[in-house]
């Protein structure tokens, strides 16, 4: 392999994990081209490419023969001092299929190439090249020269880039609102939650309001009774002429005042209801202090 790139760099860092320095290695080649040609002459035992899976070289060097694929062991490890890497497979059959090559799914590393945009560049520009890239990429891939296979694979496998994993910068706004687009509002995506938030609180609601009315029913019936009892005394008072029997009277009024009060401050009593019950026992007072003041009269005409 020639010794310059990114492609050195990572062959040395994957050669590094094994414990073999860069002066264990004879490099051959001065270009990918001279490097493949040692390798097809026998000048060179092995051959390491950083490349997409399908990539024409390998498959031509399969179908030249007597080569095999080697696992790259520990890729999950390197990743601790080469945050870059990430653990992939060659799929078993990638490269024939009867026999298969590889003969069966190897372990071996990846690196991503990115496209990268600057921070300041138009939103709109990057969102139309990341649309055209994604959504495009048929169209793309039919313009490329047949010289060129290795970039239609590089197309073939464009991607959001995953957050998650390896040395990952911001996505741009651009191409954040193009993945975003089809990303379901709160409501949709929670739809479930949400309609059992709004079912529990109709429930709750309608649980609430029929407390309120009993509550109010309760009120009502409580002051309703009273009312009663108040009609019983004024009545009873139009029928004596006791002013004994008055007194009585006018003291159980008050009474019943003394309870409407309690259930007043007790929320058993509403109100617009202690209101009505207070006209109510005023009339009744009244009608008492009159009957009393002429029973008093009368019983002053009858001692003279």
């Amino acid at each position: 392999m020639p010794q310059t790139g990114e492609q050195f760099q990572s062959f040395l860092r994957v050669a590094d994990h094994s414990g073999l320095p860069q002066a264990d290695f004879h490099f051959v080649g001065s270009d990918d081209s001279t490097a493949v040609e040692a390798f097809l002459k026998g000048d060179a035992d092995a051959i390491f490419r950083v490349r997409a899976l399908g990539n024409p070289l390998f498959q031509r060097l399969v179908e030249i023969g007597n080569v095999r694929f080697l696992p790259i062991d520990h890729a999950a490890a390197m990743r601790i001092r080469q945050p870059a890497f990430e653990p992939a497979l060659i799929p078993q059959g990638a490269y024939q299929g009867e026999p298969p090559v590889p003969g069966q799914d190897l372990p071996s590393v990846a690196v991503h190439r990115t496209l990268l945009a600057n921070a300041a560049t138009d939103e709109g520009v990057v969102r139309i090249i990341t649309s055209v890239l994604l959504e495009r990429r048929q169209e793309m891939m039919a313009e490329i020269p047949a010289s060129t296979p290795e970039v239609r694979l590089l197309l073939a496998q464009v991607r959001k880039p995953d957050q998650q994993v390896g040395l990952v910068p911001a996505l741009h706004r651009g191409a954040a609102s193009l993945y975003d687009k089809d990303k379901p509002s709160f409501l949709l995506a929670h739809a479930d939650y949400v309609g059992l938030m709004v079912t529990v609180s109709l429930m709750i609601g309608s649980w609430l309001w029929e407390l309120k009315q009993w509550m109010q029913r309760q009120q009502k019936n409580k002051a309703d009774a009273y009312s009663r009892q108040v009609l019983a005394l004024m009545s009873a008072s139009q029928q004596t002429d006791s002013t004994v029997r008055l007194d009585e009277i006018r003291s159980e009024l008050l009474g019943v005042l003394a309870a409407v009060f309690a259930d007043l401050d007790a929320d058993r009593l509403s109100e617009e209801s202690f209101h009505s019950f207070r006209a109510i026992l005023q009339i009744a007072l009244d009608v008492v202090k009159d009957k009393r003041t002429s029973a008093g009269a009368a019983a002053l005409v009858a001692v003279s």
